[in-house]
């Protein structure tokens, strides 16, 4: 009875693999060409910001393009001198401790930053950021 179920269930598996290859070769073109138009809206986007009158979305026929924020994150500048990282720890433990862990929550420092501007003008004196990029976004009409 087992070796009948386990027969079974190995070409099952293999029947699953072969559906799962044939439908990736199905999609493969068409998510390709969704992945260049999205490259060319999003440079079609960028090139023409009197399109969007002032608003980070434009709605067309076939759904809504435009950018939205994402999520802030800590940056350091590329030309930090080497020991930029003890002073960066050495501000976050002092002014904001409980945002330290193993290694420094980013999260945690940048929630908390607003409260605390004197943390947060020490880290930009050493060229550190708080940056917060617009990802560019399709939504298309179904």
């Amino acid at each position: 009875m087992a070796e009948k179920q386990m027969d079974r269930y190995a070409e099952l598996a293999a029947q699953l693999v072969e559906a799962k290859d044939a439908y990736e070769a199905t999609i493969k073109p068409l998510t390709d060409e969704m992945a260049d138009l999205k490259v060319k809206l999003n440079k079609w986007a960028t090139d023409n910001p009197e399109e969007f009158k002032g608003q980070k979305t434009l709605k067309m026929e076939g759904g809504v393009l435009g950018f939205k924020l994402g999520a802030k994150a800590i940056s350091f500048p590329l030309d930090a001198p080497a020991d930029i990282q003890k002073k960066y720890l050495g501000i976050v433990k002092k002014g904001l401790p409980e945002a330290i862990t193993e290694s420094v929550d980013a999260r945690t420092l940048i929630g908390a930053l607003p409260a605390f501007p004197n943390v947060a003008s020490q880290l930009l004196k050493l060229g550190i950021s708080i940056k917060q990029p617009d990802n560019f976004f399709i939504t298309p009409k179904k």
